[in-house]
């Protein structure tokens, strides 16, 4: 009776040490989630419990990487590179260093890039402004030419030249914001997808 109590016990045991064994063996929950391409969930995943989930470079670099890959809900470029800053120096000697570098190099690309084309936006909008300003003034002047009569046709007639210049200048502003807009979304020409 001895013995078949110690067999049970070293089979639960054994069955316990397979099962801790199994646990052990898993990955994380963030590491499925980065399997399964389940992008959101892996970012609630980090919003949640970052200490724990970013407690070493792969999971760092991993984290990084989904939220430096456009096209994914869940972008967001000044969160990646603060993970990829976070990796460099907390991981000095990580085999994911290189790349966390060049993926931050591209990230810092786009910031700056974006903020450019801000300015120039900004900038184009304020001279949209005043043409539309100076298109208003134009147009009270002209209707002010046409009410004098035959001796102002001379004024009216340069005043619509001028006029219809400005509307070209307009559209002209419009066209590049717009183009200015387009280039801001799309993926840069000549770099590789982060």
């Amino acid at each position: 009776m001895f013995g078949s109590a110690g067999a049970r016990r070293a089979r639960h045991l054994a069955l316990m040490l397979g099962l801790c064994t199994l646990g052990a063996c898993a990955p994380p929950r963030f590491e499925q989630y980065m399997d399964a391409q389940r992008w959101t969930d892996a970012a609630r995943l980090v919003d949640a419990d970052s200490l724990s989930v970013l407690s070493d470079d792969r999971s760092l670099y991993q984290a990084g990487v989904l939220f430096c890959t456009p096209g994914r809900s869940t972008f967001d470029a000044n969160r990646a590179r603060s993970l990829f800053r976070r990796l460099l120096t907390t991981f000095p000697a990580s085999p994911y260093r290189q790349d966390a570098l060049e993926r931050l190099a591209l990230l810092d690309a786009i910031v700056n890039g974006r903020a450019d084309a801000q300015v120039q936006a900004q900038a184009l909008q304020a001279r949209i402004d005043a043409l539309n300003a100076t298109v208003q003034r134009l147009h009270a002047a002209l209707d002010s030419a046409t009410v004098r009569g035959d001796s102002a046709h001379r004024d009216a007639a340069r005043l619509q030249a001028d006029l219809h210049e400005r509307d070209d200048q307009l559209r002209a502003l419009r066209l590049e914001l717009q183009q200015l807009k387009a280039i801001d979304l799309k993926p840069r020409a000549g770099r590789p997808p982060l």
